[in-house]
């Protein structure tokens, strides 16, 4: 009986330990899986998070074009910036990315991904009214839905907030004031 029953135990073990090798070689091969991301326009660099676990965390990818390598799975962007040279300045502004089902970006095995943020920006402004004021913004979106913050550095310094006149028909100024980030 005592026969028996260390039989009895070692089969009680190994199942255990057949399940626990058996994940660690699927984890494995899921692990060795990759494929490619690349950007479809210089100047933009993008931070993507990985939804599918604590294996693989974030990706920072950009400025140039080329691909990058990395593992299967679905990505968020969540921070980007876009910069560009006009005229010999350096043009540069901050964005976030689209929190939304729809802007998720799904990595298959092999295959590049192309991921289009930045240019055409679509500018547009936000009205509210607040009492007596008037808050006016803008929104700027780039092609991925990716919204951009309105305060652009130049050559490194942010730039002075716009300022508004306003004027009657003769080109008396009736009042005149200037925009604030935020």
């Amino acid at each position: 009986m005592i026969v028996y029953g260390n039989v009895f135990m070692k089969k009680i073990i190994v199942i255990p330990v057949i399940i626990v090798v058996l994940i660690g070689i699927i984890l494995f091969y899921y692990s060795r899986q990759t494929g490619y991301v690349k950007l479809a326009t210089t100047g933009v660099k993008l931070n993507l998070r990985g939804l599918h676990g604590a294996f693989w965390k974030n990706l920072q990818i950009g400025p140039s074009t080329n691909p990058v390598k990395t593992h299967v799975g679905q990505y968020l962007a969540l921070l980007g910036s876009f910069t560009m040279n006009a005229n010999g300045d350096k043009w540069q502004t901050s964005f976030y990315g689209a929190q939304n089902v729809s802007s998720r970006i799904t990595v298959t095995k092999s295959q590049t991904t192309v991921l289009k943020f930045g240019p055409p920006l679509h500018v547009k402004t936000e009205i509210e009214p607040v009492g007596r004021q008037v808050s006016i913004g803008l929104s700027i979106t780039g092609q991925s839905g990716e919204r951009y913050n309105p305060q652009v550095m130049k050559n490194g310094s942010v730039l002075e907030p716009p300022k508004l006149k306003i004027v009657d028909e003769s080109g008396n100024v009736l009042a005149s004031g200037n925009f604030e980030y935020g």
